[in-house]
């Protein structure tokens, strides 16, 4: 009876390995038998460096490639290629301006499941400095016909990208160009200023992004300072001028004062 009962409890051990193993090949025969919603991936980045990458990725896998039904878009136009035999497919990228763009991939299986995927993304500009223009004075006090000689410096990452012009009225308006040496330095020489003047400048620089920067020289003309009155200043002379403030040499006298 012993031995019966434990053959009795082998073939139930027996039994319950051989049901979880036909359960485990049924469910997997089962799982591979699934036909699956499309997947969608890419290699797109985030943020892209204008003129760094000139196309991108895009991968489809599906049960049934064949059958797939694709639309890619990239701001909103179609994309005519298709994936191939692997499901890539390569989106060019290489006419996008600076900003933001959205790509987006619509794919439909046999099944009618659909996925939906879309990226948003960003091409920008390398960084560059802000222009900066410097003057060496800001304001001059000169004589009626006078010079004022203006100097200073145009500072920004690559000077070969700045230009700098000059003027006396409204710089908008009418303006002048001003030589920019290599060094950022630049130099202008007003000469026989007659009137109070302002004078504007602004430079401009930039490969990617263009900035300004603006300055005023203010030129204040003095005064004329009247010459003192020449004349002959001594009283006992002839022709005695007492407005004269200066003696010019042309006192006259008598014979006898003069001996």
């Amino acid at each position: 009876m012993e031995d019966g009962g434990a053959m009795r409890s082998l073939m139930l051990a027996g039994l319950m390995i051989t049901s979880v193993m036909a359960g485990v090949l049924f469910f997997g025969v089962e799982d591979e038998g699934i036909n699956r919603a499309p997947i969608v991936d890419s290699d797109l980045p985030d943020t892209i460096l204008i003129g760094t990458i000139d196309s991108v990725s895009i991968t489809i896998s599906d049960e049934k490639m064949s059958d797939l039904s694709l639309l890619v878009t990239l701001d909103g136009d179609e994309i005519s290629e298709v994936p191939d035999q692997d499901g890539s497919m390569t989106v060019d990228i290489s006419e996008l301006g600076a900003g933001s763009h959205a790509l987006k991939v619509i794919a439909i299986d046999s099944l009618g499941q659909e996925t939906s995927w879309s990226k948003a993304f960003i091409v920008h500009y390398p960084g560059e400095s802000d222009t900066e223009l410097e003057v060496s004075e800001s304001s001059f006090e000169v004589e009626q016909g006078g010079d004022a000689p203006i100097s200073g410096n145009v500072v920004h990452d690559d000077i070969s990208t700045c230009e700098l012009r000059w003027s006396t009225t409204d710089i908008a308006e009418s303006s002048l160009g001003l030589p920019i040496g290599e060094d950022g330095g630049y130099e202008l020489e007003l000469s026989n200023i007659q009137e109070n003047t302002t004078v504007s400048l602004e430079a401009s620089c930039g490969t990617w992004t263009e900035t300004s920067s603006q300055q005023t020289v203010i030129i204040t003309v003095l005064e004329s300072v009247s010459e003192s009155r020449k004349g002959c200043t001594d009283p006992d002379a002839n022709n005695y001028d007492s407005g004269a403030e200066e003696d010019d040499g042309s006192c006259e006298y008598d014979d006898s004062d003069s001996a």
